[in-house]
């Protein structure tokens, strides 16, 4: 196969993983805000409604995993790495929905930062492989 193919394979298996990683952002961001109202003034409908945010950010979660990996195939072909380790937690909904308290409001909100904080990281990292093989895709 040749080099020019090879970087247009993982430049498109790059900008599908971006695409996804926007998408995770939006319910992310979606989750954090239903976490925050239901710290301030939740009960048990809206610790539902932020679950049912959070299994959703979980679903897309896991269809960027898979998207990353197919992308960390691509760019073993071309001799570059990516780093797919995202933290994904949903074994506390019991405990968040049918025991609602404060403290597993801020824990389950401090997840949900962690997890935007990495989806940042890797939008960040994204974008500048996607620019080095830009560069390089210019110079063949």
């Amino acid at each position: 196969m040749s080099r020019k193919k090879e970087l247009l394979e993982a430049r498109s298996a790059l900008e599908r993983a971006l695409t996804q990683v926007t998408l995770v952002k939006k319910e992310v961001q979606s989750a954090q805000n239903w976490g925050l109202f239901d710290i301030f003034a939740g009960d048990f409908f809206i610790s539902l409604l932020k679950r049912n945010k959070i299994t959703r950010v979980n679903e897309y979660m896991e269809q960027l995993k898979q998207t990353l990996v197919q992308a960390q195939k691509e760019l073993a072909d071309i001799n570059m790495e990516l780093l797919t380790d995202i933290s994904n937690n949903s074994s506390d909904y019991f405990w968040d929905v049918w025991f609602d308290n404060i403290f597993t409001d801020f824990r389950v909100q401090g997840q949900l930062d962690k997890v935007a904080d990495q989806l940042e990281k890797l939008e960040h990292q994204l974008k500048f492989i996607l620019k080095d093989i830009q560069k390089i895709l210019t110079t063949l």
